[in-house]
């Protein structure tokens, strides 16, 4: 099934668009990406508004946080262990940032791609019990 997003007119599959019980369909009238331009550009319009109203409702949401963290523990488990197996730029870019100090935009693509190997030979040697040697080594 597909779908045409009313901001870049572009027909896409059903699953390219973010879900919205309201919508006959149950899916937004814009593609998830055209909906993530549309969100940043309202946020970077209404900062400040958006930090009185977390200022204003800290006690709310750090409950509404604990809250769903208790519900869905092992979904957030699974979806991190998940998320550091698959070695996803976003998670190698936090890595270097952590170890060397850079700042994300200092990161070239290239230097990400290495690290990932480097972190797969991490793995693999710390299975045969020399990863440690190995990592203290490199750094």
């Amino acid at each position: 099934m597909t779908k045409i997003c009313t901001k870049c007119g572009i027909e896409k599959d059903i699953d390219e668009f973010g879900l919205n019980s309201g919508k006959k369909d149950g899916h937004y009238c814009y593609c998830k990406k055209c909906k993530h331009i549309i969100d940043k550009k309202y946020r970077d319009l209404h900062k400040e508004k958006i930090n009185e109203y977390h200022q204003i409702n800290k006690e709310k949401i750090n409950e509404h946080t604990k809250k769903y963290y208790q519900i869905n523990k092992g979904k957030k488990i699974e979806y991190s262990r998940k998320y550091r197996q698959d070695l996803k730029d976003s998670y190698v870019r936090k890595l270097i940032i952590a170890r060397n100090g850079l700042k994300k935009e200092d990161i070239p693509s290239k230097m990400v791609d290495l690290y990932k190997i480097l972190v797969l030979i991490y793995r693999e040697s710390k299975k045969i019990n020399q990863g440690v040697k190995l990592w203290k080594a490199w750094q």
